[in-house]
């Protein structure tokens, strides 16, 4: 069927002002810029650069980020040169989940290290990148509720 407008049902369905304050865009699942392989890294470098231009380009309040990997360094060397230079990128949230997944022990409430915790990680990644206030975090939760120490330190 021929379009007699030119703007798409999508276009329509919210005002110009409620996509740039109420949706939150997403990143690309696959983007790892701590990738072992050089070529790998350097793709996933530039697609999330593209995605966030893109982001910026359509006004968006907040973008969505992968969770990194435990080594986060080239990661974090990316964000900050991101937030660092440009004031009007969108709010980057990075998904965390609130605990990692109990892993298989005889002592089942054990703490765990600090290169398998979450908020390690996420530690690391916010201070890599100076304390940027342009960088959240976006908690997933589990099936069961977390300990309040967990929740706390969030």
């Amino acid at each position: 069927a021929r379009r007699t407008s030119p703007l798409t049902r999508s276009d329509l369905i919210l005002e110009s002002r409620t996509w740039g304050n109420c949706v939150v865009g997403q990143v690309s699942e696959w983007i790892d810029c701590d990738a072992p392989d050089l070529t790998a890294r350097q793709s996933a470098e530039k697609a999330l650069q593209e995605e966030l231009s893109w982001a910026c380009h359509i006004s968006m309040s907040a973008l969505l980020l992968p969770t990194p990997g435990r080594e986060c360094y080239n990661y974090a060397n990316v964000l900050k040169r991101i937030v660092c230079g440009n004031s009007q990128n969108p709010g980057l949230w990075i998904k965390f989940p609130l605990r990692a997944a109990p892993k298989q022990t005889s002592q089942p409430d054990c703490a765990l290290p600090p290169q398998r915790d979450p908020w390690f990680t996420w530690n690391t990644l916010r201070t890599l990148c100076g304390h940027s206030s342009s960088l959240g975090v976006a908690l997933e939760l589990g099936i069961s509720l977390p300990k309040k120490l967990d929740a706390n330190r969030w």
